[in-house]
Parts: C-alpha cells; sequence; structure tokens
C-alpha cells in the first residue's frame, strides 16, 4: 500500500506506517478490547484501511475466548464491564501467554498510567485518539515485536509474583513507544500550536492531549510538567521565528523581566534583531532538562529534521513542515 508523501519529498506519516508494518506472513492481527461502541468504530475504520487483521470483542472473558494470545497485538481499556483491562493482561502473564499491549483510556490518573507501565504496557493513549498517533504506535509495536522474535529476546521475559512482565536490558533498548518518548512526542507536537503554549494546560489543548495525561508522564520521566513545556515552547518560537530572532514577538510574558528570565532559562538571548539560533544549540544551552536525561536524548533526533528543514528552507514556509513532521513521530 503507497501513501503519498509529505511536501518535500519526505515521507508523510501514513506512508512512515506502511513502510514499517513487519512483512509478516500473514496480515499482523490486533485484537481491540473496548466497551465503547463508539470509540471503537472509528478506531477501526482507521485500522481496517491498512493491512491489518482486526478483530473486536467487548468484554474481557470474549478476549480469552477469542484466543488474546494468539495476536500480535491488543488494544485494551482498563474499564471493561467484567474485569479490569490490566487484570485481563496479568491472567495471560500468568500462564506465560506475552503479547504486546497499548492502553487506550479516557480516565487516565497518574496511578494507573504507573499500573499500566509496570505491567508492560508499550504506552498509554488518551480517548480521543489521533488516528495517525494511533497508526504510529501500533506501526513502532508491530515492527519491535518482529525484530524481538528475529532476535530471541522474548525468550528471556519473565513474570513477577504479581503478573507484571520483568524484561532485560535488551529488550528495553527496544521499547520505544514508552513515557520517554510520549514527552518527547508532546515536545514536537508544539510546533504544530497556533498560540505559544504558556500553560500546560494550553499545551495540552493545541497537542489533543489533557494536562492531567502530560503532568502524569513528565512525573514517570522525572521531567517536571514545566520544564517540558518550557523547551516546547521554545522549539516552537525557534521554528516559528524566520530567520530574525524576535523572542519578544513570539512568546506571551506579562513584562520584560519575565522575558528575559525565562530566556535565561533557555540559555539564548532575550534581545531581538540577531540570528535565529538552531534547535541543537538550544538544547545544548537549556538549563531545565539535564542534558543526559532520556527525554532530551530521545528529542534530539526528533528535533534534528527541523534542522535540516531550516537549513534547506532557511525558515520560509517551514510551520507546516514542521506540523508534518510532529504528526510522523
Amino acid at each position: 500500500m503507497t501513501a503519498p508523501a509529505a511536501e518535500g519529498g519526505r515521507p508523510g506519516p501514513l506512508q512512515w506506517v506502511s513502510d514499517r508494518l513487519p512483512r509478516f506472513g500473514e496480515k499482523p492481527r490486533l485484537l481491540v478490547i473496548d466497551s465503547d461502541s463508539a470509540a471503537v468504530n472509528v478506531l477501526c475504520e482507521t485500522l481496517r484501511a491498512w493491512p491489518l487483521e482486526v478483530k473486536v470483542v467487548h468484554e474481557g472473558k470474549d478476549a480469552l475466548a477469542a484466543g488474546a494470545g494468539e495476536f500480535d497485538l491488543l488494544l485494551l481499556d482498563f474499564e471493561l464491564p467484567d474485569i479490569d483491562g490490566l487484570d485481563l493482561i496479568r491472567a495471560l502473564h500468568a500462564d506465560h501467554i506475552d503479547v504486546p499491549f497499548i492502553i487506550i483510556s479516557g480516565s487516565l490518573t497518574l496511578s494507573r498510567m504507573r499500573d499500566a507501565y509496570e505491567t508492560g504496557a508499550i504506552t498509554v493513549l488518551e480517548k480521543p485518539v489521533v488516528p495517525h498517533e494511533v497508526l504510529l504506535v501500533i506501526a513502532r509495536a508491530l515492527w519491535h515485536r518482529s525484530v524481538l522474535t528475529r532476535t530471541c529476546v522474548r525468550d528471556r521475559i519473565s513474570y513477577g509474583a504479581n503478573g507484571a512482565a520483568v524484561h532485560d536490558d535488551a529488550l528495553h533498548s527496544l521499547e520505544s513507544c514508552s513515557s520517554v518518548d510520549r514527552v518527547a512526542d508532546l515536545i514536537v507536537k508544539a510546533v504544530s500550536c497556533s498560540r505559544d503554549p504558556k500553560t500546560i494546560e494550553a499545551w495540552g489543548r493545541q497537542v489533543n492531549a489533557s494536562a492531567g495525561s502530560i503532568r502524569g508522564y513528565c512525573r514517570l520521566t522525572n521531567v517536571p510538567a514545566h520544564d517540558a513545556r518550557n523547551v516546547a515552547r521554545v522549539i516552537r518560537g525557534l521554528v516559528w521565528s524566520g530567520s530574525t530572532w524576535s523572542p519578544d514577538r513570539l512568546f506571551e510574558c506579562s513584562d520584560l523581566r519575565t522575558l528575559r528570565a525565562f530566556m535565561k532559562g533557555a540559555g539564548l538571548d532575550g534581545k531581538s534583531g540577531g540570528p535565529t539560533p538552531s534547535i541543537e544549540e538550544f538544547l545544548g544551552r537549556q538549563q531545565w532538562i539535564p542534558q543526559n536525561h532520556p527525554v532530551l536524548l530521545a528529542l534530539r533526533p526528533r528535533v534534528h529534521h527541523l534542522d535540516e528543514q531550516w537549513v534547506r528552507r532557511g525558515r520560509n514556509g517551514l510551520n507546516l513542515a514542521a506540523r508534518d513532521f510532529a504528526y510522523q513521530r
């Protein structure tokens, strides 16, 4: 299946998905377990347009009857009519059945998110979901599953007394759809914000995530949510600035003193008129996220493409390209 390429010759988000769907002998099999019929219909309309075999059930008992352990990926909600979604996963683990799973829920809390990751979730997505985002997560999950199968890493998975998967270092190194990546993706998505995301609530509204889920992901990565927001604000500002740096126009600060303090944390000049710094320069100078922190390490390759486009385009018309890139992650 061939999807259209994005502007500038770079593959669009749907082509990114198609290229990374594992080349199994048969279509990858997905089991969707959710009692929310409206959400399931929207999700399946997207999934069935791709080379995927999708089966839908609404209760945990139906998932077991359908042979949940024989599927390549599970998508499920926490709240099922007959069982908690994570208890269903723990029951599979107790029988030494390892199936990658993604939680999609409309009722996220920090404790539930932590439980999901500790039980082995690839990632946790909040309803309503963005179709491109779900496809990207599924593609990465299936691709990593095929890598794990080929390298026999899955043979080294064991289970704790509570049914939680215990992964070794090799498996951890292959899991990109984690809370670290989620924070990095949310930061990159800020480039598509039409206004300066000066609060976490404003950031969330413009990237289709609740403020609570953003704070939850940040806590799981030990990055203060306001620091992640600050990084997101500056990256967006650098992309939208043009060739001439104009922080007073880009950032909604109450006064000049506040702007200068913000720029000091960013490690950038608070005065307008000079050349716009590169994103890589900013990441190396900013004081909010430590240089060796996993979130910053995950962020660098994501924003590297934005700097490449800056060189190629001179920041002319970069806004749409940045928005395309944000959704490709």
